[in-house]
């Protein structure tokens, strides 16, 4: 089982950052045709990949190969929340995500 590392930096950095890199340099590419996906991304880098949901940790394992200090964070493009727990979705112009720092020197199964 993958052990989480210490944040290289506060939530709310990382959160702003990603929000900052999304808006200025995503958004404007994926939004329209996208809407709903999930994607998750690398926060020192600028880079991002889409989640398939058949393999949700796939997106992460490929950030990480290409960067392995990479600090992720995943999205719902289009959305305020990357999941709900209940209700409904309201669409707003801001997206927040999750934030993932993990040791891959162990891997994750597929399926959990």
């Amino acid at each position: 089982m993958p052990t989480a590392k210490p944040l290289p930096h506060p939530p709310e950095e990382i959160a702003r950052r990603s929000e900052a890199i999304y808006e200025e340099s995503i958004r404007p590419i994926v939004e329209q045709d996208n809407k709903g996906q999930r994607l998750v991304i690398d926060i020192e880098t600028g880079d991002y990949v889409f989640q398939s949901l058949q393999y949700p940790a796939a997106a992460s394992h490929t950030l990480l190969e290409r960067n392995p200090e990479a600090v992720l964070y995943g999205m719902r493009v289009g959305y305020p929340a990357a999941t709900k727990l209940g209700g409904s979705w309201r669409q707003e112009k801001r997206s927040y995500g999750l934030i993932c720092v993990t040791d891959v020197t162990k891997p994750l199964l597929a399926d959990g």
